[in-house]
């Protein structure tokens, strides 16, 4: 290492934390350092790596670098789960955190220019506004690095970590059919459904498709535009199709209580975003989103595209996917046999 820190003219300190991708030193010199590392032949020691690693990592430090967490106000609350563990792994890092609520009264450039004087340099991007369409921020990218919790905005194509929502339709699916249900309905938002690039509706659709016709209920995608004709098509849809379990978000468990529906006396109630504030009465049966998972795999990118000096807009963006896990609650029951359901165990995915 005194070979490198002599050929760069640094110390011995900064070569040491240049070859551990540090944030405290800058992007030019750890890309001169490795350069000269790699000319001079230089190898680390894994044990000695070890050894520095566990030794400093009793020893509190900051980063005078900072990430922080772009979310919608009206977002606040769900997502303190989340919150929580990207400020702790961010943290273990060495990074200050923050929280930053987005408004949508001030412009793209401002909110870039807020964020710079803070000191972000890493943003972990959430939904931004509860409209219907996806939001299209025009920040400043290439000041930042960027990773997105979900697809959160169309464009531009930002790296990701989104939760399994095709996986999870079908976890669903597969849960219902073996505690008897034969006729589970999906019921969404189509902003929402947006949101996940469609892939909650064709999950469904594709699985139904390979069940008998008599067995197959028509999804609800509820357009928002027309909020006070919700309830009614809710109620025309469960009338005509008669679904005996729905598959749907927590919050609109309340639309069907109104109806006379509960749960699981005359309605099995499955829901696909736990754990949810919207569902804290009881133990509801569905899918868990496994916040501190995403919020690690989020922060960790983050992490490596700060270290490695990529920011703005990724040439070829990535994507990570958390599978969501079956939680059995109290929502769902046995209603009767399992139902044979003969589909492919690679498609359940």
């Amino acid at each position: 290492m005194r070979d490198i820190a002599e050929a760069c003219g640094v110390n011995h300190a900064t070569v040491s934390r240049a070859l551990q991708d540090s944030p405290l030193i800058s992007v030019d010199t750890r890309r001169r350092i490795r350069e000269a590392a790699d000319r001079l032949g230089y190898r680390p020691d894994p044990m000695v790596s070890a050894l520095v690693k566990y030794r400093n990592s009793f020893i509190e430090r900051k980063s005078s670098v900072r990430m922080a967490i772009l979310i919608g106000r009206y977002l606040k609350d769900h997502w303190q789960g989340l919150i929580r563990a990207c400020r702790e792994y961010a943290d273990r890092l060495g990074y200050d955190f923050e929280e930053y609520y987005w408004d949508p009264a001030i412009s793209g450039d401002r909110h870039s220019e807020i964020l710079r004087s803070r000191g972000v340099r890493g943003i972990i991007l959430t939904s931004l506004t509860d409209s219907q369409a996806i939001e299209c921020p025009d920040l400043r990218w290439e000041y930042f690095s960027v990773v997105m919790v979900g697809r959160v905005i169309e464009e531009p194509r930002l790296n990701e970590v989104l939760s399994g929502t095709f996986q999870s339709v079908r976890l669903c699916l597969k849960k219902v059919y073996e505690l008897g249900y034969k006729r589970p309905g999906l019921m969404v938002l189509d902003r929402l459904n947006a949101r996940s690039s469609d892939r909650l509706r064709s999950s469904y659709v594709g699985f139904m498709s390979m069940m008998p016709e008599s067995m197959r209920v028509e999804p609800l995608v509820i357009d928002e535009t027309h909020k006070k004709e919700t309830p009614e098509r809710i109620r025309n849809w469960m009338e005509t199709h008669r679904p005996d379990a729905v598959i749907t978000f927590g919050f609109l468990r309340y639309l069907l209580h109104d109806m006379g529906f509960r749960f699981p006396e005359n309605l099995g109630f499955v829901v696909l975003d736990l754990p949810n504030q919207d569902c804290t009465d009881r133990d509801y049966s569905g899918v868990v989103l496994m916040l501190r998972e995403i919020a690690d795999s989020a922060v960790k990118q983050l992490h490596n595209q700060i270290t490695s000096g990529e920011m703005g807009v990724p040439n070829h963006p990535r994507s990570i996917q958390i599978d969501t896990v079956w939680n059995p609650g109290e929502t769902v029951r046995q209603v009767g046999p399992p139902v044979p359901v003969e589909v492919p165990a690679y498609l359940m995915r």
